[in-house]
């Protein structure tokens, strides 16, 4: 007799194996120990945690990388940076309607130099002076994306420069700030110079679009 729980089954009855129901696929964890007097202490980066699994797995693995090389004793600032830049490139992704799953540091569908900018603009209300939270995230950021346009040379010349360029806001100073101008001319100085930035890119960017099509005159001549 069956057991309570069990069916009984007929004579040449076939049982159809039951087949699980496939889900998203799941990015391993990255993790790096922890410089403490008594070991066994993990920092972990779950790239399977956010919708653009591809782009955190990407800066995951740089993140780890940087500390082996570096050998650095707390990795928790740099892992910050990682899912904080997730987080919110999620919900900027999301807000334009780009499927994350897609996006990654080596792609060229979207400009992550844009949603770094923005970033670092929640950065800064986040993290008002003189607080030096948003500039060390940012710094950390740059640094892991830079690495990886280094080592690889996959990643698209415009973020490749956001990279090698230092964080939108600088360091907050130590002690309090001169008095050489006011809170207002300050803010509009940094304003000004952001503008310059942005136009500055634009202006590279068609420059790198005219390089792609032209062709050297001795060549292919002149075109009118």
């Amino acid at each position: 007799m069956p057991r309570r729980g069990e069916q009984r089954r007929v004579p040449g009855q076939r049982v159809q194996p039951v087949v699980p129901e496939p889900g998203p696929d799941r990015v391993g964890v990255r993790q790096v120990a922890l410089a403490t007097r008594t070991g066994g202490h993990m920092c972990r980066v779950d790239p399977g945690e956010f919708a653009c699994r591809a782009l955190a797995a990407d800066l995951a693995d740089e993140w780890v990388l940087h500390c082996q090389a570096t050998a650095v004793r707390d990795p928790r600032r740099s892992a910050s940076a990682v899912r904080t830049f997730a987080a919110f490139a999620d919900t900027w992704l999301a807000g334009h309607r780009i499927e994350p799953e897609t996006v990654r540091l080596a792609g060229t569908d979207v400009d992550l130099t844009e949603v770094v900018f923005a970033w670092e603009h929640e950065l800064r209300g986040a993290h008002p002076p003189p607080s030096k939270r948003g500039y060390e995230l940012a710094s950390s950021l740059l640094a892991l994306i830079g690495q990886r346009a280094q080592r690889e040379g996959d990643v698209p010349a415009k973020l490749t420069a956001r990279a090698a360029a230092p964080p939108l806001f600088g360091k907050p100073p130590a002690g309090p700030p001169l008095d050489e101008f006011t809170q207002a001319e300050r803010l509009a100085l940094r304003d000004a110079a952001r503008a310059d930035i942005r136009a500055l890119e634009r202006r590279l960017e068609v420059g790198r679009d005219v390089l792609a099509r032209g062709c050297d005159p001795v060549v292919g001549g002149r075109a009118r």
